[in-house]
């Protein structure tokens, strides 16, 4: 919670207005604040622990490990899951797996590149083994009743290049028992490209994929947070091609008795953002309910970060704020020498026009 609402929960009762979002085409209709170059939008996790082990071992010159993880203080248990099936091998292993990203309030991404991650035990080559990588961005959880896929297929290369990201994947080195990392797994960039760029606007989506390798395949591993074996709103999914399903994916842990625990796959979506124009928020103060409008009492519109901007009310109680960033949450509070109003906290997506306070 940020500081600025932490003195609203002494508050009985804090009207909270959520106002609908726009649609696609008027997002885009209204966007034009800021257009910032081809950046990463969105980054879902790291794989790097460091450049020196659990136990003490350094990586090779320039490499970091990627070291799977235990909790803080938990010396019996850890991950056990390496790396998962996302991949094509021929016609007869076609699994995929999927992670989502949201899309915030207010914004649209033009999107151009999915970045991936993956490895090849025992590959000793200097470049990738990576030959294609297929995508794509659904609307909803990836196989379920009402989720559609917005872009993409699943035969279309879009492999744009894959370099060597300077990782090695290795097991926990100390927990349950003490072991040494190892240099087998490299793990590869793997870049995509999105052609046509696909523009999304605000929202949550899912990103489905599989990486080509050749005959023997690859593996994605998943995120790696030193001392986390999982997050919270981890909720990676798997598809396994010879029972035509999705799943959720988990680590089950090592031992066998550790409890199975979420995860997420890191990957990185690049393109542009575009913030959507500023809108206003005006209403009316009252001297009673369904009465007259107050004249001089000032009314403040406070954003996420704490700033404040206040106007004084016309003849009729009116007042309006203009120019105000769309979406953020704001409190908007009146302060009258003779009247007592509640704060209102209000989500903008668009326009407000018909905000309205009347003293308690």
């Amino acid at each position: 919670m940020l500081n600025y609402a932490k003195s609203l929960t002494a508050i009985c009762c804090v009207f909270v207005m959520v106002l609908t979002t726009l649609a696609p085409t008027t997002i885009a209709q209204r966007a034009g604040r800021t257009a910032a170059p081809s950046a990463t939008l969105f980054d879902n996790g790291s794989l790097a622990t460091g450049a020196t082990s659990r136990s003490g071992v350094a990586a090779p010159a320039g490499t970091q490990w990627s070291e799977l993880q235990s909790d803080v203080g938990n010396t019996t248990e850890s991950n056990t899951t390496l790396g998962v099936g996302c991949q094509m091998i021929g016609t007869t292993t076609l699994n995929r797996c999927a992670d989502n990203f949201v899309v915030p309030l207010g914004q649209t991404w033009t999107v151009d590149g999915i970045v991936l991650f993956t490895y090849q035990t025992n590959f000793a080559g200097t470049t990738s083994p990576v030959v294609g990588v297929n995508f794509q961005i659904w609307n909803g959880v990836p196989g379920a009743v009402g989720s559609t896929v917005v872009f993409g297929n699943t035969t279309t290369n879009r492999l744009a290049s894959s370099t060597n990201a300077s990782l090695f994947r290795t097991g926990n080195t100390t927990v349950p028992i003490a072991g040494t990392p190892g240099t087998t797994r490299i793990i590869w960039q793997v870049n995509g490209t999105v052609s046509p760029a696909q523009l999304l606007t605000s929202g949550t989506y899912w990103l489905d994929f599989q990486i080509d390798a050749g005959a023997s395949g690859t593996f994605t591993p998943s995120n790696t947070v030193v001392g986390a074996r999982t997050q919270a709103g981890w909720d990676a999914r798997q598809f396994v091609s010879t029972t035509g399903l999705w799943a959720t994916l988990f680590d089950t842990g090592n031992p066998a008795t550790a409890p199975d625990v979420a995860q997420d796959f890191p990957f990185k979506i690049t393109g542009n953002v575009t913030t959507a124009a500023g809108v206003s928020v005006s209403g009316r103060v009252l001297s009673s309910a369904g009465g007259r409008g107050l004249t001089g009492a000032v009314v403040r519109l406070t954003d996420q970060n704490g700033v404040t901007r206040s106007v004084t009310t016309g003849r009729l109680g009116s007042f309006a704020f203009a120019d105000v960033e769309p979406g953020q949450t704001y409190v908007v509070s009146v302060v009258s020498r003779r009247f007592n109003f509640a704060p209102r906290v209000i989500q903008v997506a668009d326009n407000v026009t018909d905000l309205e306070f009347a003293p308690e």
